[in-house]
């Protein structure tokens, strides 16, 4: 009898001690998170002024973005999407936001620029999506498009006073395919200024009938550090546990890029962040993340070399310091508009986004940088010395006044790769020469002047008496 009452007692005890460590957590992790921003998409919706012709309504404080066609796209590709309040099956409330096209693809999202952040500050920025595509009007996604994508960014710099998706210091979250389901879409990222920037991705590969996105509940929450736990003082304890030192790395952690990853996800499971991962890869773009690369997730600890102490010379002299070569340089690209068709950057002369840099060590490619045409150049960092190609991959749009391709070397140096392009059809703007004062004219040689004066005379006299007696011969 006594058997089966401890073990009801036993089983109570344990739930009610999982009851309370299931309520700790939850307190702690109340204590972890403050929330920054929160859009529920149940208030007033008004059109973006960007899209002057209408269609674009959105929440107060939020705006729009999305790709323009092309004249090389195909038909129906990369069309503006309509924004709109959605009420039929919202994730959570009475309204979602919309984004749609019918027979048409497009690729944009929505953004916003927060404000009030501290600097240095952890933020996690949450979402929820859902998509509905088809090529009828079946209310389930039976015919969809190929790879219909969504996902989420922040730009932890807050887009240097222009907001771009396609920057490449923004910190995207993993991409889904949500048809016909609420998914959960998060990613963290260090605020690096005042203000960051939110972003939402979406797009899809084929203009079936309807292709909808569908966006609700987004939270933007500032992660507080973990509590340092203490223990007791008391005779014979420590104020603190003690922490073994870690031993240091003798060879790098990489990790070898797989179909279908991302840099954000990369780190996530690597328990880093994609600020580590790109200090750690000089020139490694998220957003062209190419299957195959290596990435360094973690660099071995370089131990000091011992060095002996200088001994004082017999003549007391001072010692000699030797500064060596160092053994890493860095190789900054940008490319601007050459109005004048000098060859040289101008004052004046704006930076050109969207050219895509690539750099080669011999046949195997280092790195890659696409512009936004705001803060170059950009530098690709701690490049070990050597001789490297640099090459321009340069739109249809633009004629080239430099050459798009350059052999660089590097020995611990800055090296700079600057391209040259002009639009199509554009004119060659002549800049004014500068005006020199203060300088003498030539002397002028008066004898030349009184020739030329006289010949001058010479001629009206001729002229005037073949003149007139051609005109007395007409009397005559």
């Amino acid at each position: 009898m006594h058997g089966p009452i401890r073990s009801v007692i036993a089983r109570i005890a344990a739930i009610s001690l999982l009851g309370t460590l299931m309520l700790s957590l939850q307190t702690l992790h109340a204590r972890q998170a403050n929330v920054l921003l929160r859009e529920t998409f149940e208030g007033a919706f008004k059109n973006d002024p960007f899209c002057r012709e209408g269609g674009c309504e959105v929440p107060e404080g939020w705006g729009v973005w999305f790709t323009p066609r092309a004249e090389n796209d195909p038909p129906n590709v990369n069309e503006r999407p309509v924004f709109d309040r959605w009420t039929i099956a919202p994730y959570e409330g009475n309204a979602a936001q919309r984004m749609r096209a019918r027979y048409a693809t497009f690729s944009g999202g929505l953004y916003r620029v927060v404000t009030g952040v501290q600097p240095g500050t952890r933020i996690r920025f949450t979402a929820w999506a859902r998509a509905w595509s088809t090529n009828d009007d079946s209310p389930i996604s039976a015919r969809p498009s190929r790879e219909v994508q969504v996902s989420i960014g922040i730009d932890p710099l807050g887009g240097n006073g222009t907001p771009s998706p396609l920057s490449g210091q923004v910190v995207r979250a993993p991409e889904q395919s949500p048809l016909d389901q609420w998914v959960q879409l998060s990613v963290e990222a260090e605020a690096r200024s005042e203000s960051i920037v939110l972003f939402t991705y979406a797009s899809m590969k084929d203009p079936v009938r309807n292709n909808e996105i569908y966006w609700d509940n987004f939270t933007v929450e500032v992660l507080l550090p973990e509590p340092t736990p203490t223990l007791p003082i008391g005779e014979g304890t420590a104020s603190a546990a003690a922490t073994p030192t870690p031993e240091p790395l003798t060879a790098d952690i990489t990790h070898t890029v797989k179909p279908n990853e991302t840099l954000s996800g990369i780190a996530l499971a690597y328990g880093t962040t994609v600020e580590e991962l790109l200090r750690n890869n000089p020139g490694v773009q998220p957003e062209l993340l190419q299957i195959g690369t290596v990435l360094v997730i973690k660099r071995a600890a370089l131990l000091p070399t011992p060095t002996p102490a200088p001994t004082a010379q017999a003549t007391g002299a001072p010692l000699e310091i030797v500064v060596g070569t160092p053994t890493v340089g860095e190789l900054c690209v940008q490319a601007f508009f050459d109005d004048d068709a000098s060859g040289q950057r101008e004052e004046g002369e704006d930076l050109v986004p969207n050219i895509l840099f690539e750099v080669r060590a011999g046949e195997q490619g280092i790195a890659q940088y696409r512009t936004n045409g705001l803060d170059e150049p950009y530098c690709f960092q701690n490049l070990p010395n050597g001789t490297y190609v640099v090459e321009a991959k340069v739109l249809d749009l633009y004629v080239t006044t430099t050459p798009r391709s350059d052999t660089l070397t590097l020995n611990g140096n800055r090296a700079t790769f600057a391209l040259g392009v002009r639009r199509k059809g554009d004119t060659t703007i002549t800049r004014p020469t500068e005006t020199r004062t203060g300088q003498a004219f030539p002397a002028l040689d008066w004898g030349l002047v009184l020739r030329v004066a006289g010949g001058a005379m010479l001629g009206l006299g001729a002229i005037g008496a073949f003149t007139l007696a051609l005109r007395r011969r007409r009397r005559l």
